[in-house]
């Protein structure tokens, strides 16, 4: 339930502080006085789309902030705490409109998105007017409506449910058949390369070793001759290396004999030059055992050239390096194994969603039966009250078509339509092909009072606040008598709120506030006033002619009085 509203630098509202109460509180005006101003400033707190001239003149911005009472609410209590947006049922709403441009809102003092701000603001207030009827309009809005109305919703979710499981099994199957695995001759071509690599793959070792031994006889020359080189510096009879060794230890070993200051320093010499011919030694036998193995070989070398080169042509056809080849063909036996688990989990998904589709339209019937049931008695409800709302002959009609050969649906098989005729002699129509704006105030209005004959408990914890503008649009006399009764049953267990032209329908609120504007020389603004019984009299016999008289104000008091 709104409790209170504040209005600050909109349109031409300078401030406005209203304090609501539960029942039925009817506001009224001039024309042109800004009733439908107010009413703006609603549907924009609730994340209407912007205008320019929403902001007044002079004022670098507009704010919006509305207090609600969610103690009969669960709906909206569910989707705070849900939001962890939860603040002890209440919550209070902000939004605010630059004169620069852009807009900003607040859940509960907290920065929110516009759309986290209308749909929250769907469970807390629904407005009825002359542009604000696109819930009643929308397809995909009746259906959800229809399904309230019934108290389908539960059965509804079930149906979603089950759809998001079938859409699940279905997009992994989809996945599955997408696959090569699909193709035999993609198995078939795997199973051929798995073979091959078993067939002529080498080890990662033996690749090397065979690329050393290639690397070998392909310098084997070369080696040759470096090494026989190697070996003549060491051993050459006139410029050996070993010789000369040789003949620096045997110059220096007289020397060691004898006792000179230098004595330590020619030891260490000694030492160096010794161990150098030891390693000098080595060092020709290494080479010579070297060299006896490097013989040319040119049959084995053109052998080793074969084989690397399968190597190297076999790894081209798997885009690896030739040392990869083992590896390549352990993700090979692994990809046959993964398909033909696939081809399993293939089998085991088909049952599944077989499972699951069976379980959906045993569901979506169930929901059927429901939404079926629901509109035959809300169509016959509301076209009762129609005519009590002065549509002389019209009727409506809520279809429920179900496709059970249409694929899953989230929200069930149902197409779901409302036909009117709104005068006699014609045919049915589709809802928003027919009805004009004043119309579907009164059509919703039907519908509202139709839902609640149906479930008057459901229509009790609701907690939402109904406002309807210029509902009372193009009618008079008894008729407004009785759209004025019904409003007033309407917020029996509620709140309604009715931006209202008509004396009758004034009269049966709770509570009547008076729109007036007023004007000085720079600027206009708006007044709202609650007004007391005595000024009430005095309104609502304006509203009966214009103007007051004794006559009026008789006639005013009698409504009043009921």
């Amino acid at each position: 339930m709104l409790q209170h509203l504040h209005i600050r630098n909109f349109a031409i509202i300078e401030t406005i502080e209203l304090d609501l109460t539960p029942g039925f509180t009817t506001i009224s005006g001039e024309t042109g006085a800004g009733k439908s101003i107010m009413v703006d400033a609603l549907a924009f707190l609730l994340g209407a789309r912007a205008e320019r001239n929403w902001v007044r003149k002079g004022s670098k911005g507009a704010e919006i902030v509305g207090d609600f009472d969610l103690s009969t609410n669960q709906e909206a209590q569910a989707w705070l705490q849900e939001n962890e947006l939860e603040e002890d049922q209440q919550c209070m709403l902000r939004r605010s409109l630059l004169a620069a441009g852009g807009s900003r809102a607040w859940i509960n003092g907290r920065p929110v998105t516009l759309n986290q701000l209308q749909s929250l603001a769907s469970r807390l207030i629904t407005i009825h007017g002359q542009h604000e009827h696109q819930h009643l309009l929308d397809p995909a809005q009746q259906r959800r409506l229809l399904d309230h109305w019934g108290q389908s919703d539960k059965q509804a979710i079930v149906v979603a449910n089950i759809y998001s499981q079938w859409k699940k099994l279905q997009s992994r199957l989809q996945t599955i058949i997408d696959t090569p695995a699909a193709d035999p001759q993609y198995v078939q071509l795997i199973r051929y390369q798995i073979d091959e690599l078993k067939r002529e793959a080498l080890s990662t070792e033996e690749y090397r070793h065979i690329s050393a031994e290639h690397e070998r006889l392909a310098h084997a020359e070369d080696l040759q001759q470096g090494l026989a080189s190697a070996l003549s510096a060491i051993n050459d009879e006139n410029s050996g290396a070993s010789d000369g060794l040789q003949s620096a230890l045997t110059s220096l070993q007289p020397l060691l004999e004898l006792d000179l200051d230098l004595g330590n320093e020619i030891r260490e010499v000694h030492e160096m030059l010794t161990e150098a011919a030891i390693n000098l030694e080595e060092s020709q036998t290494s080479l010579r055992n070297t060299l006896d193995q490097c013989n040319s070989d040119p049959q084995r070398l053109q052998q080793l050239d074969q084989q690397l080169s399968q190597q190297h042509s076999l790894a081209r056809k798997h885009q690896v390096e030739p040392v990869q080849l083992q590896q390549q063909l352990e993700v090979l036996k692994q990809r046959v194994q993964e398909l033909s688990q696939n081809d399993e989990l293939r089998l085991q998904l088909e049952g599944e969603l077989e499972d699951v589709l069976t379980n959906y339209h045993q569901q979506a019937r169930k929901l059927s039966v429901q939404r079926q049931k629901t509109a035959t008695i809300i169509s016959s409800k509301a076209t009762s009250l129609l005519e009590t709302l002065g549509f002389n002959g019209a009727q409506i009609k809520i279809e429920v078509d179900e496709d059970k050969q249409a694929e899953p649906r989230g929200h069930g098989q149902d197409n779901i339509r409302i036909l009117v005729r709104t005068n006699p002699g014609q045919p049915d129509g589709l809802l928003q092909k027919i009805a004009s704006g004043g119309e579907l105030s009164r059509i919703s209005l039907a519908l509202q009072l139709a839902t609640r004959q149906l479930n008057s408990k459901q229509a009790e914890q609701a907690g939402i606040t109904q406002v309807y503008d210029e509902v009372d649009a193009g009618i008079g006399g008894d008729t407004a008598n009785r759209v004025g009764a019904m409003l007033s049953e309407l917020a029996i267990h509620g709140q309604v709120l009715c931006v209202t032209h008509l004396a009758q329908v004034a009269a049966r609120a709770n509570t009547h506030y008076r729109v007036s504007k007023s004007n000085d020389k720079d600027s206009t603004s708006v007044n709202v006033l609650e007004l007391p019984q005595v000024e009430r009299v005095d309104e609502i016999a304006r509203m009966l002619s214009g103007k007051l008289s004794a006559s009026s104000r008789e006639h005013a008091e009698e409504l009043l009085a009921g």
